[in-house]
């Protein structure tokens, strides 16, 4: 009986040994380390990005046991706070569970309130912080009260505030419109008058073909003090309609 229960004890050790040796954490530190899965997933191999990262101790038995089913990891796109204290069994579970931050992105000519739509959407944000997106976190300056939340794809933490999500986009168009400043300066031209003209073009403009021609008719009715009478001008000031359409 003793030799039975010495037995078991010893093939207990030796699994936790081979667990430990395969599975065990890659380190000791808990800091955090973002592993980010593309938003197009497509050719994207979980198991090796993990290895180049050294999330995982051994990545030929981790791949073989995923190819037989015995490690499930269905990954959403977006990014996931690991570090290498974590079990390989938890990591998994961790990457099986929703991203820790999400990819979130809009195309060009939206006003605030659809973008704070979209993040309401992709973030989980109630109604509270929706309104706030509307009317405090996008209303620090005047100056930034709109066209400056850059279209573009972002990965944006869940737990990241609304006015930090709003200075980040204004980063990435300060970022980008440096280039053109001191072209406005030379003209002469407050770069909010220029930003709005050049909204004004692209929302009224079927292509890139006729952005020169309306942009000589909205300087030359500025110049002559004349009204815009311009739809989109008009689509603006009256917002969303019964349906829910901007």
């Amino acid at each position: 009986m003793k030799k039975i229960v010495s037995l078991f004890v010893l093939i207990g050790i030796l699994l936790l040994f081979l667990y430990g040796n395969f599975f065990g954490p890659v380190g000791n530190t808990k800091d955090e380390k973002l592993f980010i899965v593309p938003k197009n997933q497509e050719g994207f191999d979980i198991v090796e990005k993990l290895a180049e990262g050294k999330f995982i101790k051994n990545k030929k038995t981790f791949q073989f046991l995923k190819n037989v089913f015995i490690l499930h990891i269905n990954v959403e796109s977006g990014g996931y706070r690991l570090n290498s204290a974590m079990w390989a069994m938890d990591m998994v579970k961790k990457l099986n569970g929703k991203p820790d931050l999400v990819w979130v992105s809009w195309s060009s000519c939206l006003r605030k309130e659809q973008i704070g739509e979209i993040l309401a959407s992709s973030l989980g944000w109630g109604d509270e912080e929706l309104t706030k997106w509307n009317t405090v976190y996008t209303n620090t300056k005047p100056e930034y009260f709109e066209g400056v939340y850059y279209p573009d794809t972002y990965l944006i933490p869940r737990d990241e505030t609304g006015d930090k999500i709003a200075l980040r986009l204004i980063g990435r168009f300060n970022e980008l419109f440096a280039p053109y400043a001191d072209r406005y300066v030379q003209a002469n031209i407050r770069w909010v008058t220029g930003l709005k003209i050049a909204s004004l073009i692209a929302r009224e403009a079927a292509g890139k073909a006729d952005m020169h021609l309306i942009s000589g008719i909205i300087w030359n009715r500025l110049n002559e003090g004349m009204p815009l009478q311009i739809d989109s001008t008009m689509q603006y000031t009256l917002g969303k309609n019964s349906i829910g359409q901007w």
